[in-house]
């Protein structure tokens, strides 16, 4: 079975197995080429990897942020809530305090 060159994908058809084989097309040695790949896939499995960290630690910024937000307009909506719940209690109240008023300052009637 023949060697095919990872360079220049030429096929030996009688390689020897030995460790410091080149290929008789372009004289790449065999072993240092798969090497030269394998540290290539790394470095690009390292910078996918990196990549893919970038993005989750952006996605888990921008995830707490928007929480931030959604928080600041629930502690928005309630303190309105609460601004016009004491603003009708305080109303009702004057009501309430105005007639007491009214009704204890009257005269008695003789």
């Amino acid at each position: 079975m023949g060697k095919t060159c990872l360079k220049c994908s030429h096929i030996n058809p009688a390689p020897s197995g030995k460790a410091m084989e080149a290929c008789p097309a372009c004289g790449a040695i065999y072993t240092k080429v798969e090497y030269v790949l394998a540290q290539r896939e790394q470095a690009r499995a390292a910078q996918q990897a990196a990549k893919e960290a970038a993005e989750a630690k952006q996605a888990q910024k921008a995830a707490k942020a928007q929480a931030a937000q959604k928080a600041a307009e629930v502690k928005r909506a309630n303190k309105a809530a609460k601004a016009e719940l004491v603003s009708s209690c305080i109303n009702s109240s004057t009501n309430k305090t105005d007639t007491f008023v009214f009704t204890a300052r009257r005269k008695p009637q003789p």
